[in-house]
């Protein structure tokens, strides 16, 4: 049976103040774009779903797309306009959200 885990990187992702942090409760989080791959690459057997912030989004998600155990990811970005021509080429398991309260509806 597969396990669902929610990973969230950001360099905000471990202060217990954020308000992500109390919606979002057990995430696992990252501060390091490295870390969070070795995560994802150790866990096959559980379902990845990543919320990333957009300071990291190019460097991790042309790293993990192809992961088998990745099924979705959330770019919590200031501006979606920004990564619109970027994301294209992986809108199939990404998401865009430029607001909080749409990320975690």
């Amino acid at each position: 049976m597969l396990q669902h885990n929610i990973l969230w990187l950001d360099v905000n992702s471990s202060d217990p103040m954020s308000s992500f942090r109390t919606k979002l409760g057990d995430a696992v989080t990252f501060t390091d774009v490295n870390g969070c791959i070795q995560y994802i690459k150790s866990h096959p057997h559980e379902s990845i779903y990543l919320i990333v912030s957009g300071s990291f989004a190019k460097e991790i998600v042309p790293e993990i797309y192809e992961s088998s155990n990745l099924e979705q990811i959330f770019l919590f970005c200031g501006s979606v306009a920004s990564y619109s021509e970027w994301g294209m080429d992986y809108c199939d398991k990404m998401m865009m959200f430029d607001h909080g309260d749409g990320l975690l509806e």
